[in-house]
């Protein structure tokens, strides 16, 4: 099998978010599918600790917020 595409990555994020009941505009998924590394797994790690960030730090998950996350994540601060 390749590698998910746009629309596939589209659809597994939008259920990973309502699976774990967390709220997301279109716009962060969006942002997420055009940054992330291009797998199933890699959806789910992110999902999972964009959903634990955002219960530790009693925030929605917004696109900056995924942003920070992500930069952090990588080691980028």
């Amino acid at each position: 099998l390749g590698r998910p595409d746009d629309e596939l990555i589209k659809a597994v994020l939008g259920k990973l978010f309502s699976d774990r009941q967390v709220r997301v505009d279109v716009d962060v998924v969006e942002y997420l599918a055009r940054r992330m590394e291009r797998s199933l797994t890699e959806a789910q790690r992110l999902v999972t600790a964009i959903d634990q960030a955002a219960l530790a730090e009693h925030r929605d998950v917004t696109v900056p917020f995924v942003r920070d996350l992500m930069m952090n994540l990588r080691g980028d601060n």
